[in-house]
C-alpha cells in the first residue's frame, strides 16, 4: 500500500526548486536548443550527469517525472538488496527489508522530486550486497557490484565518499579471495568505460574533469 501511494504520488508534477532549477532545466535546455552545450555561467548545470540524461530522454518523450518514477524504482531495488543478504530469505526478511527502506522520512522527499540520488543509491547498496552474496559465481558478482558502483558516481559526486570506503572493501575482499589482480585489471578497464567519458567531457568543456569542484 505504501508503496504504491509512493508510486502514485510521484507521478505528479515536479515542484521542489533544485528540480525546477537544474534537474530539469539543463535537459530542457539541451532539448530546446536541439544540443549539448555546455553552460559556462550556469554554475549548477556543471553537477548535470546520467541523471540529467535520462530525465532529457523523458522530456524529449513527453514527460516530465521519468526521474521521480526511475527513484520510486530504486525503493524495490534497496529492498531486493537489503533481501538478497538476509539469513533466511523468506516472506519475514523481505517483509522487514520492506519496513527498512520505506520507514525513512527522508525517503517521502527524495521520491516525489526529480533528484537522481534514490536509484543511485539503490544500486549503490545492490553492489554491496552482491559482495556479501557467496553463493554462486562469486567472482561475477564482485565485478558486477564494481559496475555498479561505478554507475552510481555518473549521477553524483557524493558518491564518491560511498565509494573509497566500499572500494577499500572490495580489494580486502578480492584480496581473501585470491582475485586481487583480477579485479585491479577488471576495474581499471570499467573505470576507463564507464567514469572517463564523463570526466574527460567535463574537462574539455571546463578544464576540470570535476566540475564544478576544483574550478577557480
Amino acid at each position: 500500500t505504501i508503496l504504491g501511494s509512493l508510486l502514485l504520488a510521484s507521478l505528479g508534477p515536479p515542484t521542489d526548486a533544485d528540480s525546477l532549477d537544474y534537474h530539469l532545466g539543463v535537459p530542457a535546455a539541451w532539448l530546446s536548443q536541439g544540443s549539448y552545450l555546455p553552460f559556462e555561467s550556469w554554475y549548477h548545470a556543471r553537477f548535470s550527469g546520467l541523471g540529467e540524461r535520462i530525465i532529457f530522454f523523458g522530456l524529449a518523450n513527453g514527460t516530465d517525472i521519468l526521474s521521480a518514477v526511475l527513484q520510486w524504482s530504486g525503493l524495490l531495488v534497496s529492498i531486493v538488496a537489503l533481501y538478497n543478504v538476509s539469513s533466511k530469505r523468506d516472506l519475514n526478511d523481505l517483509i522487514l527489508s520492506s519496513f527498512l527502506v520505506i520507514s525513512a522520512p527522508v525517503i517521502i522527499f527524495l521520491v516525489l522530486n526529480q533528484k537522481p540520488y534514490l536509484f543511485p543509491a539503490s544500486i549503490l547498496l545492490l553492489g554491496v550486497s552482491l559482495l556479501f552474496d557467496k553463493n554462486n559465481h562469486y567472482e561475477r558478482k564482485v565485478y558486477l557490484a564494481t559496475f555498479l558502483i561505478f554507475s552510481a558516481l555518473l549521477f553524483k559526486y557524493t558518491f564518491f565518499l560511498s565509494m573509497f570506503g566500499i572500494s577499500m572493501l572490495m580489494l580486502f575482499i578480492a584480496y581473501r579471495n585470491k582475485l586481487l589482480i583480477k579485479f585491479l585489471i577488471v576495474g581499471f578497464v570499467l573505470a576507463v568505460i564507464v567514469l572517463l567519458p564523463h570526466f574527460a567531457r567535463n574537462f574539455i568543456y571546463f578544464s576540470d574533469p570535476f566540475s564544478p569542484l576544483l574550478s577557480s
